[in-house]
């Protein structure tokens, strides 16, 4: 009589550990998926990563070319204020001595 309940015990134990076995082959098949679909995101990601540096790039680089004719836009800006400046100067100069001229004409 101990013998059949001995093997019925044994019996259980076996269905058990093969649950076991089959629940952590489930586990292990779900987590290589899901390490194989993180793989691929990453990819993806390093992708998007690679494809927006570029992006950047070319818009730096534009920015950079697009500051350059502003610069120098300014700098003739610039000199043409100071030619009128120079120019003002000299007209301010001219009135100057036709003032000291004309003052001397009174006298």
């Amino acid at each position: 009589m101990s013998l059949p309940i001995l093997f019925f015990i044994t019996l259980i134990a076996v269905v058990i550990l093969t649950l076991m076995l089959v629940e952590k082959n489930n586990n292990m098949t779900r987590l290589e998926n899901e390490a194989e679909s993180l793989k691929k995101h990453l990819c993806d990601l390093e992708l998007q990563k690679s494809i927006f540096r570029k992006e950047l790039k070319k818009d730096k680089d534009k920015l950079q070319e697009e500051l350059c004719v502003v610069k120098k836009e300014l700098e003739e800006k610039r000199k043409e204020y100071f030619r009128e400046l120079e120019a003002l100067n000299d007209n301010v100069a001219q009135l100057k001595e036709y003032k000291t001229e004309s003052q001397k004409e009174r006298i």
